[in-house]
């Protein structure tokens, strides 16, 4: 009977280093389970906080971007309005000046018709003092005839050697 105690004694304590065994490989398993899973839930913590900052810095960076956007939209904005102006302001000048031009033409198509008129008049009037001068060339010379021959006509009639009484040359 000891020997059927001591074989069953055996038995146990065999069955109970299987068991035990079994149960520490499955401690140790779970124990190695849980370390890999904390290890790994550490990294994946890790990993989410460089994805939070990176998010994070992508988010300020897309406020900072939009707020450039709205700042150069104003900027266009205004941009194109002063543009709108100035091209309304050089329009109504361009117009301005065109109209001022097309009066001025005006006014010189009349100063050059005027002066046409002038010029005429002076080509007239100087024809008409050359002919008033050749008028009174020939005016001279029929003078200087009739002097002449007034001197002959008293050279003729006075007495020999005697004064006219009459006041003559």
């Amino acid at each position: 009977e000891a020997a059927e105690y001591k074989i069953a004694l055996d038995e146990k304590h065999d069955i109970q280093q299987k068991v035990y065994k079994l149960t520490n490989k499955e401690r140790h398993d779970l124990e190695d389970r849980v370390a890999k899973a904390e290890r790994e839930a550490a990294a994946h913590q890790a990993n989410a906080a460089v994805l939070e900052a990176q998010l994070k810095k992508k988010i300020e960076t897309e406020h900072a971007l939009a707020s450039q956007v709205s700042m150069l939209a104003a900027q266009l904005a205004t941009s194109a309005s002063n543009t709108s102006e100035a091209t309304a302001s050089y329009a109504k000048k361009c117009d301005a000046l065109t109209e001022e031009n097309k009066s001025l033409k005006t006014h010189i198509a009349g100063l050059e018709k005027k002066l046409s008129t002038v010029a005429t008049a002076l080509d007239a009037m100087a024809a008409e003092q050359e002919r008033i001068v050749e008028a009174a060339t020939q005016h001279e010379r029929t003078m200087a005839k009739a002097i002449e021959a007034h001197h002959r006509i008293v050279a003729d009639t006075a007495p020999p050697g005697g004064v006219l009484l009459g006041g003559g040359e």
